[in-house]
């Protein structure tokens, strides 16, 4: 019992002494710890993408909103898909421009099957956002991706990891800009 008394008596008395020590350590530490803690909320936000309504579309400020986020579609070197393609509506149509065609795959998502899109571009680029929408034509809104992962490779070898996810619950007939953390794509 003594022992401990003792133990406990210059664990205080090295604490007074040393208080402004501690005062700094604890100082240091808070900031470690603020540190960590908004460093985490940073990639807790960057890992979940912003879904919002793009509301651009059939404006003249999209011009403008093209000329600074827009790839240069020569870029792309290739797009595929898993799932097929319906007939008279394949993949190319997905990039193309035209908001009255669109690209519809073969095979729908299921408990066993999930469609993949893959983009290979031909030089590394950096993006931190795309602009989607359904068929806007027709069945309006028809196969909208409500869910999604983005997964992104820096090689051409296809070692993708995951980027951002994100979800939307608005109209499936909306055009949605979706924003994640800047990331390098090949």
């Amino acid at each position: 019992m003594k022992k401990m008394i003792a133990i406990a008596t210059s664990a205080a008395m090295l604490a007074s002494f040393s208080s402004e020590a501690g005062y700094a350590l604890a100082s240091e530490a808070s900031k470690v710890n603020v540190t960590k803690t908004v460093a985490q909320i940073k990639v807790n936000l960057l890992s979940n993408a912003s879904v919002i309504p793009f509301e651009l579309y059939g404006k003249d400020a999209l011009n403008a909103y093209n000329e600074v986020f827009r790839m240069n579609p020569a870029n792309i070197k290739s797009i595929t898909n898993n799932g097929g393609n319906y007939s008279g509506s394949p993949i190319a149509k997905a990039m193309d421009g035209d908001m009255s065609t669109h690209w519809e795959t073969g095979k729908p998502n299921s408990s066993t099957f999930t469609n993949e899109v893959v983009f290979v571009f031909n030089e590394s680029t950096e993006l931190n956002r795309m602009v989607y929408a359904a068929r806007q034509s027709g069945a309006k809104g028809k196969g909208f991706a409500q869910e999604f992962d983005i997964y992104g490779s820096t090689t051409d070898a296809g070692d993708f990891t995951l980027v951002s996810s994100g979800e939307y619950t608005g109209s499936t007939g909306d055009v949605v800009e979706i924003q994640f953390a800047p990331t390098t794509f090949k």
